[in-house]
């Protein structure tokens, strides 16, 4: 199954004309011609006026607002473009999340988008890693039933709507065993 955003796009174009009978090019010439203004619009169109799924619809509307020859971001470049200007210091946080997650869920998915990383397992999302300030990252745990207890605090706005608690990270050294063990937890839940 394809995991990087370029891959994901590439298998969503390629069902294209089998799923809804018409090309990208032809989808994204409909859009432009016939379809409303707006992005939120244009989704809502394409799905309830042609049935096309919200994934199609949303790399139809990508594609049509994006200027010929655009490429998607790789997963390489969403990261640097979380760590980049005030947040580069972070990114050794990041590094070391990273690291023990392919330690302690060695199924794990690491997969960037444009604001944080989804952690996930068998397309269950169990956690994300957010630079959320210029002096913070935050690892938000989806841990329904869990009582907030030390670091383990209530996620406020981290990640998706799944996420339940959040660790803030201020330096690598704060991935401890504290750190581990939740990962593990959140983990164990998803699978």
């Amino acid at each position: 199954m394809p995991r990087e955003p370029a891959e994901m796009r590439a298998a969503i174009i390629g069902n294209l004309p089998a799923r809804t009978g018409r090309t990208l090019e032809e989808w994204v010439a409909l859009v432009r011609s016939q379809g409303p203004q707006g992005r939120r619009e244009r989704i809502a169109w394409l799905k309830s006026e042609h049935g096309v799924g919200h994934g199609q619809a949303q790399v139809i509307v990508a594609d049509a607002e994006q200027e010929p020859g655009y490429t998607p971001p790789t997963s390489e470049q969403l990261l640097d473009g979380q760590y980049s200007a005030g947040k580069a210091q972070l990114r050794p946080i990041y590094d070391r999340v990273a690291e023990v997650v392919r330690e302690v869920a060695p199924q794990a998915e690491l997969e960037p988008r444009k604001t944080y990383v989804t952690l996930s397992r068998s397309l269950r999302q169990f956690g994300v890693v957010q630079p959320t300030t210029r002096t913070r990252v935050d690892l938000g745990l989806r841990l329904p039933g869990v009582q907030s207890q030390g670091r383990l605090e209530e996620a406020g706005s981290v990640g998706s709507a799944q996420i339940t608690h959040r660790i803030a990270l201020t330096t690598p050294g704060e991935v401890d065993d504290e750190v581990r063990r939740w990962l593990v937890v959140a983990y164990e839940q998803a699978g």
